[in-house]
């Protein structure tokens, strides 16, 4: 009897440019839908407890997304390993969730839902924005394990910086 393969077959014979341009062009749509909700939820009363939901939910999967990038980036640089696309794309995602998150967040500020301290809150969400780019900037033309753990220690603080700007919210 013969053993069939779980991947399809399109799949399988995808290169590797391929499927990371398809899992950017998932990510791509992912924004596009969030976005596209938010303006159709801004015009709809009574949902922003939905919107504001959202925003807090988001969060935890922010977290999860850049807890494991770190430990991945951690690893492979204390194991010398070069970063491969598969971690660059996975970055690409934590950074469109960020801006999702920054976009409803921009939805709910315009629609009077303040944080506690808007100001900070608005900073650090500035800041998880920009440091995997910045980081992604500075560590192009480094030696395997100096890009591993610049990339462990920006989605560390990605972290760090999320969780700040919830206490930051909170009264």
């Amino acid at each position: 009897m013969q053993s069939r393969s779980i991947v399809p077959v399109g799949i399988r014979s995808r290169s590797n440019k391929e499927r990371r341009n398809n899992l950017q062009w998932y990510a791509a749509v992912y924004l596009y839908h969030t976005i596209a909700c938010a303006i159709h939820l801004r015009y709809n009363p009574g949902v922003m407890e939905h919107i504001l939901r959202l925003h807090a939910n988001l969060l935890f999967t922010i977290l999860l997304v850049f807890s494991v990038l770190a430990l991945w980036a951690l690893i492979l640089g204390l194991l010398r390993r070069p970063v491969g696309a598969r971690l660059h794309s996975g970055m690409a995602i934590g950074v469109l969730l960020v801006l999702s998150e920054c976009v409803l967040g921009v939805i709910l500020l315009v629609r009077g839902l303040l944080p506690l301290r808007p100001e900070m809150h608005i900073l650090y969400g500035i800041i998880a924005l920009l440091t995997i780019p910045i980081a992604h900037s500075s560590a192009r033309n480094r030696e395997p394990r100096s890009q591993g753990l610049m990339y462990a220690f920006a989605c560390m603080f990605v972290c760090i910086i999320a969780l700040r700007a919830v206490e930051m919210a909170r009264p």
